[in-house]
């Protein structure tokens, strides 16, 4: 630049550099102002998570395919960046595996505070029969993220079309309202018993047991963020919470002929959760120790869960 003034006078050399600054600036201004409008009309859910794979070339096909399938019916998905962290984490390892999958940071479709439809990673929509089985999207402070609120009085909602036998894995993200209640948190749709369920009122918090023929009790869970891992494997059945093991031994073998969240099957128990579930995976076989790690650390540094 020195060189490009004489005798207190700029050279055109001078000019073109202090030309080309200024329309430097300029574009840096302009991507700026664009940034702020484009993050001003995306909506309020996974707003940032949207912004971030809006700027990334490396989503996968299985995250493209999902939000355009979500978006189709009307649904969004709230945060884009969890979902396609997950997929990346299991595409490798055990993504054909999956037999269900839902998230509330993934996809729904709300009116008002209503959830009238889950969308599954596998193609299996969850629905709520009426009106007045609709739970909500709700924050929970204790997360700090949105939830499926179920509020204990005739809210559930299923799917017809899974099918899957033991052995297998199967996950859930919750947060119980109150323990005292007797309440289910999944069950099979159709044809045998497969419960998920807590209903004995005698014990502060009630213990969570395992139907499928016979109750087989787990332990109990306190009022506070809850990631169940199950591995239905006959005798060498094993349950963790919060990727601790606290349940070993004989589960009987079943499936799911469908699936029922939020209460059972036999709907006159009038069992209904009272609380929040974030996610519930199935997977179609048991995962090895490094897999089960994986996972674990994975959902539990995502829900911040100790």
């Amino acid at each position: 630049l020195v060189d490009s003034f004489t005798g207190g006078g700029w050279t055109t050399t001078g000019l073109i550099y202090l030309w080309r600054i200024k329309m430097k600036t300029k574009s840096i201004v302009v991507l700026f102002l664009m940034a702020l409008i484009v993050s001003s009309i995306i909506p309020s859910y996974g707003q940032d998570s949207k912004w971030l794979l809006l700027m990334a070339d490396d989503t996968e096909k299985e995250t493209t395919d999902y939000k355009n399938r979500v978006s189709t019916d009307n649904g969004f998905v709230q945060s884009l960046s969890y979902l396609d962290s997950f997929i990346k984490k299991t595409k490798n390892n055990f993504y054909d595996d999956i037999k269900f999958w839902i998230s509330s940071e993934w996809g729904l479709k709300v009116e008002s505070d209503k959830v009238l439809k889950q969308y599954d990673l596998k193609g299996n929509d969850l629905t709520s029969p009426e009106i007045e089985n609709y739970p909500s999207l709700k924050l929970n402070e204790l997360f700090s993220l949105n939830g499926i609120y179920y509020s204990g009085n005739k809210q559930f909602c299923d799917n017809s079309t899974l099918a899957v036998e033991h052995p297998m894995t199967l996950i859930i993200v919750f947060q119980q309202s109150d323990g005292m209640h007797k309440e289910a948190l999944l069950d099979t749709k159709d044809k045998k018993e497969h419960s998920i369920l807590f209903d004995d009122v005698s014990v502060d918090p009630a213990p969570l047991s395992i139907e499928i023929g016979k109750k087989t009790v787990i332990g109990s869970i306190q009022d506070a963020k809850s990631f169940l891992y199950f591995e239905f494997n006959g005798d060498s059945s094993k349950v963790y919470n919060n990727g601790a093991q606290f349940f070993s031994g004989k589960i009987n073998s079943g499936e799911l002929n469908g699936i029922r969240i939020g209460t059972l099957k036999n709907l006159k128990k009038n069992y209904y959760l009272s609380g929040y579930i974030f996610e519930i995976g199935i997977i179609g076989k048991i995962l090895t120790p490094e897999q089960r790690t994986m996972l674990t650390d994975f959902i539990k540094q995502h829900y911040s869960i100790n």
